[in-house]
């Protein structure tokens, strides 16, 4: 060897028992014949067929020329062998001590090491030499017809939807794996939609048979696909790409979606008798690599969990033995890199989504996989592999705990009065939890008495839990008063079982009586699938902004309400209560009509949201498709915000949104264009992240900004995702004056009466950043993002400095508590935070003035010097900030 030279190569020739064992980087080597020379008579053949042309000797029998040796064959000691790089074969001869190898004449040669001269200068491209390809670009792997034979092969038999028995499809399948690994093969694989389908509806359909030396074919696909995508983006974002017409397909041996085969359990409760235990690890842990590969999508991993994906990998941990160390061990490693460890790329938040189970409710079924039950299976597989320190499951335990510990995975809502609490299961059923005693007992009275050794039932079975429809169901089952009060409501029975969620109903119909005991006869299931539609039908969704959906409420003469996107009423949510609250003027005899969903959303929306109720809705609004601001031209109480923190209570119906119909056609038109980003939001992603996907979702606004049509869908949701983007960046001026215009441009118009809930959110957001904002420049946060924008950032100190931030924090919470009947002040959270506010600012000293103006304008607000001091201390302040706000989201998010 050279030390003295600054590059070399080396080439390792090693000398074991006589043979040489030689690896040409070269294609250049003579070829060898197919077929070694005829056997002798007396010689032991090997033979795979009836054909004797096929049969070869059991031990090689070597001449002077290369010979392909078959992988069953002995091989005596002394011979030279190669991998023949022209055709991937093992090839060996009689071994020629002193024969030169014309790939290594002219090298230096030193006992073990061949050493290649390096040249000092930079080498030149001879002529004719192919240029260089571009980095990234994938190429056909050239002068390799032989290797992709088998890989094309297979790729034919699978468009022509060849998957019955046969040998040739099994050894196709298995050289298509091998070529996956490339990233042009595994392009190819992904590339078509046939292909793709096929291996999809193979890997999920694991009832299939096969002999014990046959690989199972839902392995060879899942294998297939996880080499496919395995460091290979463009294959990822071909499959990304085709994901939503896969999961609509149909596989041929089911009627079933994709979407629904491929969530079938890892470890099926029914193993076939030709499966042993290995092979059945062996097939899970390639299904795993296979979701290893997929999930790498943000938009497939998004889905995965939506459908509960996670359970299918916790199924991979419940069984015990040696068998399964390494399928086990790669499920923790996805884990890991995917949702814990940052090191690795995961995007911390995303998963876990529920709190962690307790023991006991884990344990009272062994295989429990509920997403609260990670822990329990993590920290029993850490405690029987404790002596080994680096075992995988130790880094996952404490990285699971520390999540967490560190409060981002969603708080766990309280079964009786909705709240989120630190909750404690019920010892009967661990299938409820409660925050304290009071709310346990009084749910017991109310109706858990009558289902807690039902749903004992499911626990013990090994559910996590069963749908909210269904324990409904049941209750009304097992409560017969509540049975008899649904008595009189529609179910649209027929309407349902024409719907694509019938088979679903019936599922959770027959779950329901068998669970009760009801029997499961025909009539039976007919009564309960009736029962079922009646609350399908007509149960509101109870629905908290924070902690997502929280269950369901049925009362019958709630129920009776019809709909109308300009509805006169609307219900309002407080713990376990309903509350029918008037938005207008009702006269006697006058129909009361809700709305069923969001009204300000364009009317495709709204038509899909209602779609489960059977009907269209035949409102001015819908009929005329009237934009939010024609909505509010139009409302007769538009005067009930005199004492909001609109400044010009005329301008409400006045916008030009609502007289001018090029205006109003902007509205209608670019809300419909958009409407996709009212539910395009990722609270997993990072602040710099969401910052950019933002900035991208408010530009492609620029139709609604530039009309300054604030308070068309999805412009007030964007509004708000960035103001509270601007509070988890530290920066609480710039959330404080955009949470302020949206305040006052944008829900007035939405919610014309000042105390719908959203309003009176928006009053309680505001009033909180007024309690934490100084007008100094730590409240601007540290983000890069407003370091250059000194000229706004001064001029937002100065409004703060001039703005009595404590007076007028107190008098937005004393609007707030004006707006809530005073039996639920303490009942509504929103509201009781205000009251714990403004009990606080109440203590303190040295306001005597201020404290008397306010309670002047509280006693009388009509007054006209309490209307002056309102103006001036709440309606101009906030404007003032509102202004600021306007300008701040033009410069930070504009063009």
């Amino acid at each position: 060897m050279a030390p003295s030279r600054a590059k070399s190569l080396s080439l390792m020739i090693a000398l074991v028992l006589g043979i040489v064992l030689c690896i040409f980087a070269s294609p250049t080597i003579a070829s060898a014949p197919d077929s070694q020379s005829s056997p002798e008579a007396d010689v032991e053949l090997i033979c795979h067929t009836d054909n004797p042309k096929d049969c070869y000797p059991k031990v090689f029998q070597p001449t002077d020329e290369f010979q392909v040796v078959h992988d069953d064959q002995e091989l005596p000691h002394g011979l030279h062998v190669r991998l023949n790089m022209s055709n991937g074969k093992k090839e060996a001869k009689i071994n020629v001590p002193d024969e030169g190898n014309s790939a290594l004449e002219g090298l230096p040669v030193d006992q073990a090491v061949v050493v290649v001269d390096q040249q000092q200068e930079d080498p030149q491209i001879p002529k004719g030499a192919p240029a260089y390809e571009p980095i990234g670009k994938i190429k056909e792997p050239e002068g390799e017809d032989f290797v992709g034979k088998p890989f094309f092969t297979a790729m034919k038999m699978l468009k022509a939807g060849e998957t019955g028995e046969g040998k040739e499809l099994d050894d196709a399948l298995e050289g298509m794996e091998e070529l996956s690994h490339d990233i042009y093969y595994g392009l190819k694989v992904t590339e078509d939609a046939a292909v793709l389908k096929a291996l999809f509806c193979m890997m999920a359909d694991s009832d299939v048979a096969y002999p014990a030396d046959i690989t199972p074919r839902d392995h060879q696909a899942a294998a297939i696909l996880g080499a496919a995508l395995q460091n290979n983006a463009a294959a990822l974002k071909e499959v990304t790409r085709q994901w939503p017409g896969l999961m609509e397909a149909q596989c041929p041996s089911t009627s079933k979606s994709l979407k629904e085969s491929l969530y079938t359990p890892l470890v099926p409760a029914h193993v076939p008798s030709s499966l042993n235990t290995k092979t059945l690890a062996s097939t899970a842990k390639a299904k795993v690599g296979a979701i290893n590969g997929l999930i790498k999508s943000d938009i497939i991993r998004e889905e995965f969990l939506k459908n509960d994906g996670m359970k299918l990998l916790l199924e991979v941990l419940v069984p015990e033995g040696k068998e399964w160390d390494t399928t086990q061990r790669k499920v923790g490693q996805l884990v890991l890199d995917t949702f814990l460890d940052e090191d690795m790329g995961a995007k911390l938040g995303q998963w876990p989504r529920t709190e962690r189970d307790s023991d006991a409710k884990c344990r009272v079924y062994e295989a429990s996989t509920g997403e609260g039950c990670w822990d329990y299976h993590v920290a029993r597989i850490l405690k029987e592999n404790k002596r080994d320190s680096g075992h995988w499951s130790r880094d996952l335990h404490d990285r699971l705990a520390a999540l967490r510990k560190s409060g981002k995975v969603p708080p766990r809502v309280e079964f009786h009065c909705f709240k989120p609490a630190d909750v404690r299961a019920c010892s009967g059923c661990h299938a409820v939890s409660y925050c304290d005693a009071a709310c346990q007992s009084a749910n017991w009275t109310a109706v858990h008495s009558k289902e807690c050794k039902l749903l004992r039932k499911v626990t013990e079975q090994g559910h996590p839990g069963i749908p909210t429809p269904v324990r409904a169901v049941i209750q009304a089952l097992v409560k017969p008063g509540i049975g008899a009060a649904l008595e009189n409501l529609e179910g649209n029975v027929e309407s349902w079982r024409k719907s694509d969620k019938w088979a679903d109903m019936e599922m959770m119909a027959m779950g329901a009586t068998a669970f009760t005991g009801q029997g499961t006869g025909q009539e039976e299931l007919q009564k309960t699938l009736a029962l079922l539609c009646k609350i399908q039908t007509n149960a509101f969704h109870r629905y908290d902004a924070d902690l997502g959906q929280v269950g369901i409420f049925l009362e019958p003469k709630l129920a009776m309400a019809n709909h109308s996107c300009i509805p006169n009423a609307m219900v309002q949510f407080v713990g376990r209560k309903a509350i029918l609250r008037a938005e207008k003027l009702i006269k006697v005899d006058e129909e009361i009509e809700i709305s069923y969903t969001d009204y300000t959303f364009p009317r495709s929306k709204r038509k899909q949201a209602l779609a489960p109720y059977f009907f269209d809705c035949q409102c001015l609004r819908c009929e005329k498709d009237l934009n939010v601001y024609q909505v509010c031209a139009g409302s007769p109480i538009i005067d009930m915000n005199r004492h909001s923190l609109v400044a010009d209570v005329g301008k409400l119906g006045q916008h030009p949104a609502a007289t001018d119909s090029n205006k109003a056609s902007t509205a209608t038109n670019c809300s419909e264009e958009l409407s996709d980003l009212i539910d395009e939001k990722d609270p997993t992603l990072s602040p710099e992240d969401r910052r950019r996907v933002l900035r991208a979702r408010y530009q492609r606004c620029k139709g609604l900004t530039t009309e300054k049509l604030w308070a068309v869908s999805p412009l007030p949701q964007l509004l708000t995702e960035v103001s509270i983007l601007y509070i988890e960046e530290s920066n609480f001026i710039y959330a404080l004056t955009t949470a302020c215009f949206v305040a006052t441009s944008s829900d007035p118009y939405r919610h014309v009466l000042p105390y719908h809930p959203i309003r009176i959110k928006g009053l309680l957001l505001v009033a909180k950043l007024l309690a934490n904002t100084a007008a100094d420049i730590a409240s601007l946060g540290n983000s890069q993002a407003v370091a250059s924008k000194g000229d706004i950032n001064q001029r937002a100190l100065q409004t703060l400095q001039d703005i009595d931030q404590v007076s007028l924090c107190q008098m937005l919470l004393i609007m707030i508590l004006g707006s809530v009947p005073k039996d639920y002040v303490q009942e509504w959270e929103v509201s009781a935070t205000a009251q714990q506010m403004l009990d606080e600012i109440n203590e303190l000293p040295g306001r005597d003035q201020e404290l008397s103006l306010i309670n002047a304008w509280k006693e009388n607000p009509e007054g006209e010097q309490a209307r002056a001091f309102f103006e001036y201390a709440v309606v101009k302040q906030v404007d003032s900030l509102a202004n600021l706000g306007l300008e701040i989201l033009e410069m930070d998010f504009g063009y």
